[in-house]
C-alpha cells in the first residue's frame, strides 16, 4: 500500500497535520453517490449530479468531506476540473497513508443519497438573496442621503443674498430729470393740481334780504343819509 499512486501523503507540519492527494476517477449521473473501487492508481467513484454546470464536481467534493469527516473546506478540487480523471487535494490530515486507505476501502459499495450540490446551490441563492436586500437597502439609504443633501442646499441658497440684488439696490438712483415716466405713474416733480370743487350755496338770509345787488344799495343808502345830517346842521347854524 505505501507504494500506491492513488493515494498521495505530503510531510507533516508542526502540528502533525498534513496533506494528501487522491488520483480521482469521476462516474456522474449514477443516481447516487458511491466509492465503487480503490486500487493502487486510481480510485473510482460515482455521483448522483449530471456532469452541468459544476454540480458533478460540487458533489464528488461533498461526498469525500463526508465520507473522511473533514471540513468543505478542507476538499479541493487541484486540477483537471472539466475531465473525468481528477486530483482532489486533502488538507489537514491527521492520518497516515495506510489508515487513510483502509478508511476508503470500508465504504467501498456503500451508496448515499446526492445532496451536497443542491445544498451548495441553495447556500449560494440565500447569500445572494440576502446580498441583494442588503445592496437594496444601501441604495434606499444612499437616495435618502441625496435626497436630503439637496435639500439642504437649496435652503442654503434661498437663505444666502444674492449678489446681484445687492448690486441692483446699491446703485445710483438717477436725476428727477432724466427718470422716465411709466404711464399711470404721478409725476412726483410736478404733481397735478387738485380737481376744482363747486362753489358753496349762499346762506338763506342773506338772499331774502339783499337779492342781487342788495348789499352795494343799502350802503349806498347809508352815505346819503349822513350827507342830509350834515347839512341840516349847517342851515342852523
Amino acid at each position: 500500500m505505501l507504494g500506491w499512486s492513488s493515494v498521495q501523503l505530503g510531510p507533516k507540519d508542526r502540528d502533525e497535520r498534513c496533506e494528501a492527494k487522491l488520483t480521482v476517477v469521476l462516474r456522474p449521473g449514477g443516481g447516487q453517490n458511491c466509492i465503487d473501487e480503490v486500487n493502487s492508481e486510481v480510485i473510482f467513484i460515482s455521483v448522483g449530479e449530471p456532469n452541468k454546470k459544476g454540480r458533478a464536481n460540487s458533489e464528488l467534493l461533498g461526498f469525500v468531506a463526508s465520507i473522511l469527516e473533514l471540513k468543505e473546506d478542507q476538499v479541493k478540487l487541484e486540477d483537471n476540473v472539466s475531465s473525468k480523471s481528477k486530483t482532489v487535494l486533502l488538507c489537514g490530515l491527521q492520518h497516515d497513508k495506510r489508515s487513510l486507505i483502509w478508511q476508503l476501502q470500508s465504504k467501498v459499495g456503500q451508496k448515499h443519497p446526492a445532496r451536497f450540490a443542491a445544498e451548495k446551490a441553495n447556500a449560494a441563492l440565500r447569500e445572494e438573496d440576502v446580498s441583494s436586500k442588503r445592496r437594496k437597502a444601501e441604495q434606499s439609504e444612499y437616495r435618502r442621503l441625496q435626497e436630503e443633501a439637496d435639500a439642504d442646499a437649496v435652503s442654503a441658497a434661498a437663505a444666502q443674498a444674492s449678489p446681484y440684488a445687492e448690486k441692483v439696490l446699491s446703485r445710483p438712483t438717477l436725476p428727477r430729470g432724466m427718470r422716465v415716466r411709466r404711464p399711470g405713474e404721478p409725476d412726483m416733480e410736478f404733481p397735478e393740481a387738485p380737481p376744482e370743487q363747486p362753489p358753496e350755496p349762499p346762506e338763506p338770509g342773506m338772499a331774502e334780504t339783499g337779492g342781487e345787488g342788495g348789499g352795494l344799495q343799502g350802503l349806498a343808502n347809508y352815505s346819503s343819509e349822513e350827507s342830509e345830517d350834515g347839512e341840516d346842521e349847517s342851515e342852523e347854524s
